[in-house]
């Protein structure tokens, strides 16, 4: 089985993600460019870290921006249901934006989902979302005209 997959243009369910990949590194960022995503926001807590931990792994971070750099995405956001301080992340992660909900109501409400859209200054076909949870990454996205990848 391929590390990363397209399931199709046919999404009958919000709960179908449009992607799978075994992990951050995995996944074809340049065949999403090539499908239109200019922003990639990333679940923090089982996606791009371990559960709870406020760092991740510097090749690991280092591989992930270049990655990205390479395959055109303009844009990447760390799109955490925690308010905890993500910022230890946010400095291994050079021009990753934070969207936690302080202001709003956490994933899969609407207005989270809107301040992604707003932060990545993209409309929201051009945005995936990265996560490891079927209602709160998957189904919050695709309600919200997002891109989901599930991990």
């Amino acid at each position: 089985m391929d590390k990363f997959f397209y399931t199709s243009k046919k999404q009958s369910s919000k709960l179908r993600p449009n992607y799978y990949a075994s992990g951050v590194l995995d996944i074809d960022y340049e065949l999403l460019h090539q499908h239109g995503i200019r922003c990639i926001a990333f679940d923090v807590d089982g996606t791009i870290t371990k559960s709870g931990s406020s760092t991740m792994a510097a090749k690991q971070s280092l591989r992930l921006v270049a990655i990205l750099e390479n395959a055109g995405i303009e844009k990447a956001l760390l799109a955490s249901n925690s308010e905890r301080d993500l910022s230890t992340i946010i400095n291994q992660l050079p021009g990753f934006t934070a969207v936690q909900p302080h202001n709003h109501a956490p994933k899969p409400s609407k207005s989270f989902y809107q301040a992604v859209i707003d932060t990545a200054g993209c409309r929201p076909e051009q945005i995936a979302m990265v996560g490891d949870r079927y209602l709160q990454d998957i189904w919050g996205a695709k309600r919200s005209g997002l891109s989901a990848i599930l991990i």
